[in-house]
């Protein structure tokens, strides 16, 4: 294993277990994401077979025709894996995604546009009554 990879490895540990922050089931920070609509980007290295030398953006859902992503419901979480579950077509599928195949998971939050202010009609000085002819 070239230092390069082993570096990348190192990361990638690194990175699975701040983001699962702790060893039980249910701790950590995904865990309060439970329930939650989710997109896991998998890493990109060999064991994918979707390295590649020439830049590719973190939320890209496929390489050269190849899925890198898998989209769901966050179900389940514990310090080796995360289970997500999609519905499609009456099929509920289960992926069960180790955290050391996990680059990314990315979570969306809708937000309600807040409704503009009331603008207030301008007041206008009270009109003079036209003067008298004497």
């Amino acid at each position: 294993m070239s230092a390069r990879n082993v570096v990348v490895w190192c990361a990638a540990m690194g990175f699975a277990a701040v983001l699962l922050g702790g060893c039980g089931e249910g701790e950590g920070t995904l865990a309060s994401k439970i329930g939650s609509p989710c997109a896991v980007q998998f890493r990109r290295g060999d064991a994918l077979g979707a390295a590649s030398s020439l830049p590719v953006p973190p939320t890209t859902s496929a390489m050269n025709g190849a899925e890198v992503c898998v989209v769901g419901t966050l179900t389940r979480v514990t310090h080796d894996w995360i289970l997500v579950t999609s519905t499609d077509n009456a099929m509920v599928r289960e992926y069960h995604i180790p955290t050391q195949a996990i680059l990314l998971v990315e979570f969306q939050k809708r937000v309600e546009p807040s409704s503009p202010p009331k603008q207030q009609e301008p007041t206008r000085p009270p009109q003079q009554a036209p003067a008298s002819a004497k």
